[in-house]
C-alpha cells in the first residue's frame, strides 16, 4: 500500500516541477501515471486476497489509518486500471492544452485525484474519510477547470454545490454511526449496537450523500454538466471509477447498519429511475459526451439494481 501512494506522490511532485516545460510535462507527467497506474495494478492483483494496514506516524491529522481489504482491493484495482488507460492516453492527448493551460497542473492534479480516490477506499477512520472525500472532489473541480470553455465554470458551481451538501449528509451519517459506536475508527464500528430509528436516518443520508456523488437520479443533474465540460482522459476517470468509488463507500457504510428490507426496496426503486431516466435523457442528446454522462447514470442505476 504505502508503495502505491509513494508512487503516486512522486509522480505529483515532478509533474508540477515541469510547470515551465509543458511539452515535457506532457510525456514524463502522465507517463510517470501510467507507470504508477501499472505497478498498483501488479500490487492490487498480488494481494487481492490479502488486507493490509498502516497509519501515518505522529499526531498529523489524528493519526489517520489506512486499511484495505479484499473488497478494497478490487476496487482500487479497478482505480489504477482506468486510470492506466486514461494516462496512456494523456500523454499525446494533453498536447492540445498546451498553450491553454498550464501542463505541469494538470498532470499533477491528475495523479494526485487518482491518489485521492486510492486513500478514500482506504481510509478507516471518520476524520481521514471526510478530509480525503473533500479533497478528491476538490481535485476533481480543478481538472474541470483545465478545460476552460463556456459553461465550465457553471458547471463547476453546479458539481460543488451538490457535492457539498452530499458531504454534509455523509458526515452526519458517519457521526450517527460514530455515537452509538463510541468510537471514530471504522475497524471498531463491526458490532455497532443501532436502534432502528437512527439506522433509517444514517440510510437516507449515506443514501443521498454518497448517491448525489455516483450520480444517482434525482441527483444525477451535476454529471451531464460537469463531464462534457471536463478534459476526456479526466472524463474517463470522473465517470470510469470516481462515482463506483461513491457506490463503494455506500455498500461499506449501510453494511454497519441494522438492515430493513426497505432500504433495499429503496435502492430497488432508485437504481429503477436512474436507468430509466438516464437512457430517456440520452436519447434527446446530441453532445456526444452528454450522452455518455447520462448513460453513466444509466449504468448507476443498473448498479444499484443489482447492490
Amino acid at each position: 500500500m504505502i508503495s502505491v501512494y509513494t508512487l503516486f506522490i512522486v509522480s505529483a511532485v515532478i509533474s508540477i516541477l515541469l510547470y515551465c516545460a509543458p511539452k515535457t510535462a506532457v510525456k514524463v507527467g502522465f507517463g510517470l501515471g501510467a507507470i504508477s497506474c501499472f505497478y498498483a495494478m501488479c500490487h492490487f492483483v498480488a494481494n487481492m486476497g490479502v488486507s493490509d494496514s498502516f497509519v501515518l506516524g505522529g499526531t498529523f491529522l489524528y493519526a489517520p489509518k489506512f486499511a484495505l481489504s479484499p473488497l478494497g482491493n478490487f476496487f482500487s484495482f479497478v482505480v489504477v486500471f482506468i486510470g492506466f488507460a486514461s494516462s496512456v492516453y494523456g500523454m499525446s492527448y494533453a498536447e492540445e492544452y498546451i498553450g491553454k493551460a498550464n501542463i505541469g497542473v494538470f498532470a499533477c492534479l491528475f495523479n494526485t485525484f487518482i491518489l485521492s480516490m486510492l486513500l478514500v477506499i482506504s481510509a478507516d477512520n471518520v476524520f481521514c474519510f471526510a478530509v480525503l472525500w473533500e479533497l478528491m472532489t476538490l481535485i476533481s473541480s480543478f481538472l474541470i477547470i483545465v478545460n476552460d470553455g463556456k459553461g465550465t465554470l457553471k458547471a463547476v458551481m453546479v458539481y460543488l454545490g451538490i457535492a457539498q451538501i452530499g458531504a454534509f449528509c455523509i458526515t452526519c451519517g458517519l457521526l450517527i454511526i460514530a455515537n452509538y459506536a463510541g468510537s471514530f475508527e471504522f475497524a471498531e464500528w463491526g458490532k455497532v449496537n443501532m436502534p432502528m430509528g437512527a439506522s433509517v436516518a444514517a440510510f437516507v443520508l449515506f443514501l443521498v450523500g454518497f448517491g448525489s456523488k455516483a450520480g444517482m437520479w434525482p441527483f444525477h443533474v451535476w454529471l451531464p454538466q460537469a463531464h462534457p465540460a471536463a478534459p476526456s482522459n479526466v472524463s474517463a476517470l470522473m465517470s470510469g471509477v470516481m462515482i463506483k468509488v461513491a457506490l463503494f463507500t455506500l455498500v461499506k457504510f449501510t453494511l454497519f447498519l441494522p438492515l430493513s428490507i426497505y432500504f433495499g426496496l429503496a435502492v430497488l426503486i432508485l437504481g429503477a429511475a436512474s436507468s430509466l431516466f438516464g437512457v430517456l435523457y440520452a436519447l434527446c442528446q446530441h453532445d456526444f459526451k452528454a450522452l455518455l454522462a447520462y448513460h453513466s447514470v444509466e449504468n448507476i442505476g443498473i448498479i444499484l439494481l443489482g447492490l
